[in-house]
C-alpha cells in the first residue's frame, strides 16, 4: 500500500475510482486537523474515512464533520458528524493527534467515479 508524506499539501487518496478499494494512505506528521475533499459524479459508492495508529496496519472509522462550502473560517462546519461521505463536499477531522495515517476507503458498487483528496494542517 503506498504512503504519502506531504504535510500541508493536498494529496490524492483516490483518483477517479469506479470500484471499491483502499486507495493511498496519507502519513500524518504531527497533524492537528485533517480536511478531506470528496468529488465526482457517482452513485452507489461511499467514502469511508479511516485512521490508523500503527502505521497503517490496523484501520478504524473516523467521525468527521461535514464542512460548509466555502470554508474560510476554522469553525465553518455543521454539527453533522459522519463516518462516511454523504456526497461531494468537504469533511473535517478536528483532532488527528495520535494518528499515524489516514485514508478514504471507497466501498459499494455503483456507477461513475469518485475522487478523494486530503490535506493536514491547522484548520
Amino acid at each position: 500500500m503506498p504512503f504519502v508524506e506531504n504535510r500541508g499539501v493536498l494529496t490524492v487518496l483516490q483518483n477517479a475510482v469506479a470500484v471499491a478499494g483502499n486507495g493511498t494512505s496519507l502519513a500524518l506528521l504531527a497533524s492537528h486537523n485533517l480536511l478531506y475533499e470528496v468529488s465526482g459524479t457517482y452513485t452507489g459508492l461511499q467514502v469511508n474515512f479511516e485512521g490508523s495508529i500503527d502505521a497503517g496496519t490496523t484501520w478504524f472509522p473516523l467521525s468527521v464533520l461535514v464542512a460548509s462550502v466555502p470554508a474560510p473560517a476554522a469553525d465553518n462546519v455543521t454539527n453533522t458528524t459522519v463516518a462516511g461521505s454523504a456526497g461531494n463536499g468537504f469533511y473535517r477531522l478536528r483532532d488527528a493527534s495520535g494518528l499515524t495515517h489516514a485514508r478514504g476507503r471507497v466501498s459499494g458498487t455503483g456507477t461513475g467515479t469518485v475522487t478523494v483528496r486530503a490535506v493536514e494542517g491547522l484548520y
